[in-house]
């Protein structure tokens, strides 16, 4: 993100803004659902209250696809050096586990059209570097810390029963 000229934020709470671009450095676009999430991490130059899946469809035609490749022939390149690096450290022995491992291991076993959810954690570091989410799949994650649940599917919400207070 440091090096981009236009930020685009879809429906996220990234609370990292040290990770984000400097101020002025790049042109912010987002869209949220939430009107109070608009703007809040970082200076957004278009403000965009609305469902993602429509707004987008919207957007589409009105981009303009750039001719210079270099900046995202450069991002692919860095993203193959990144999985081989993320290969190599799921690789290092430990004892009992090395949890990596475990994550990296699973990714290519997954089925097809799988929901993947997480909790908060380290896990969570695991969980977002080594899985390779494919077309089809659905992930969610916790974008807060200290959360509680996200690493519960859905169809289990409901049954939980949760004595009353005394």
């Amino acid at each position: 993100m440091m090096e981009c000229d236009t930020l685009l934020v879809v429906g996220s709470s990234f609370p990292y803004s040290e990770f984000l671009p400097k101020e002025g450095d790049a042109r912010g676009v987002q869209i949220d659902i939430e009107a109070r999430m608009l703007s809040l991490r970082y200076p957004m130059e278009v403000c965009l209250h609305g469902e993602s899946k429509q707004t987008l469809r919207e957007l589409m035609p009105l981009l303009q696809r750039k001719t210079d490749r270099s900046w995202r022939e450069k991002i692919e390149d860095n993203i193959r050096d990144w999985w081989q690096v993320l290969e190599a450290r799921a690789m290092n022995s430990a004892n009992p586990i090395n949890p990596q491992r475990v994550f990296w291991e699973l990714s290519p076993r997954l089925p097809e059209g799988c929901i993947l959810t997480a909790d908060s954690g380290s896990s969570t570091n695991w969980w977002a570097r080594d899985l390779k989410i494919r077309r089809g799949m659905m992930a969610s994650l916790s974008g807060n810390l200290a959360t509680m649940g996200p690493g519960c599917p859905m169809p289990w919400l409901p049954s939980l029963h949760f004595p009353s207070a005394r």
